[in-house]
């Protein structure tokens, strides 16, 4: 059977509304461990712990149901992540999608997944249940625990861990933050509702030059290379920093943003101060691309080079 935990990250001033990091199985672990600091973002863990001996391992019982439905009914945004590479997980995922509540009822999801075996065809029916259920998705390609990205190679899991819960901060951030220029939830709405693929990235520097600074780390810190925003059709971007922030910082990282995804994206674009970064004279930006062409993580021919057939569902 899962197991189920439920848990909130951190401290934070406004619960409402909430994002939820959904995590399942052992990349659902890491990916909660490494979110377990964020402010405000509600964990709730299904077959978090590995399965004891004799574990049948065929989904959540009638009591785990109504404790998921319940840690779900509070929520606003979810972002699940699950691996789709055991008979195991695959069952797990199929039995939570199953006990979701109606479209009308249920949190915005996403859904980041990664598939360790592409040589197996298990995964796509609840692939595709995935893909029905999230608003927006985004798969990770991975293999005997690589990742592949623009031609380079990562250790699957612990990238995949940093991707989700980068993902999960930008979504709380968005949301906690009292703002001077302000995001709300019906923008947050409005990105993550175009299906398919999404790129996101969070970055801080701080001292001289710290836009660009902070932009580039976000850029370096998220599943595709940054030519692979063309084509975006929705772009959200938060920039937070101290109260001297300057206007020319936050026109600078909307407008290289907005080159990279093209002229097709819409823009919404937020600004927030966080007196903890005054000290330090830092800035954080935060970048959401959603409703993005293709699929796959990184170029063609960086899959065929690393051995990977790009399968299409």
């Amino acid at each position: 059977m899962g197991e189920i935990g439920f848990s909130l990250g951190g401290e934070s001033d406004n619960m409402a509304p909430s994002v939820g990091l959904l995590g399942i199985g052992r990349l659902g672990r890491r990916a909660l461990a490494r979110a377990a600091a964020v402010p405000g973002l509600a964990l709730i863990a299904l077959g978090a712990e590995p399965a004891r001996q004799g574990q049948s391992g065929e989904g959540i019982g009638p009591g785990e149901r109504s404790r998921l439905l319940e840690a779900l009914s509070g929520l606003d945004f979810a972002v699940l992540v699950c691996s789709l590479d055991s008979a195991a997980d695959r069952r797990l995922v199929d039995s939570v999608l199953g006990c979701l509540p109606a479209p009308d009822r249920a949190p915005m999801m996403v859904s980041v997944v990664s598939r360790g075996s592409l040589s197996q065809s298990g995964w796509r029916p609840v692939f595709r249940r995935l893909l029905a259920a999230s608003r927006a998705a985004v798969d990770l390609w991975s293999r005997q625990g690589l990742l592949v990205q623009g031609g380079r190679v990562f250790e699957a899991r612990e990238r995949l861990a940093d991707l989700v819960s980068g993902l999960a901060e930008g979504l709380a951030e968005v949301l906690a933050r009292p703002m001077e220029m302000v995001l709300d939830p019906s923008d947050l709405r409005a990105a993550l509702a175009f299906p398919g693929r999404l790129a996101w990235g969070l970055g801080q520097a701080s001292g001289p030059d710290r836009a660009r600074r902070a932009l580039d780390r976000a850029l370096a810190s998220g599943a595709y290379p940054p030519e692979n925003l063309l084509g975006a059709q929705c772009l959200l971007v938060l920039t937070i920093g101290d109260p001297g922030l300057r206007l020319g910082d936050f026109e600078y990282l909307n407008r290289r943003l907005a080159a990279l995804a093209g002229e097709r994206a819409r823009l919404f674009a937020g600004l927030a101060h966080d007196a903890a970064l005054a000290q330090a004279g830092g800035l954080k930006v935060f970048f959401l691309a959603t409703g993005l062409p293709g699929q796959g993580t990184g170029d063609r021919a960086a899959l065929f080079r690393a051995g990977l057939r790009e399968w299409r569902i």
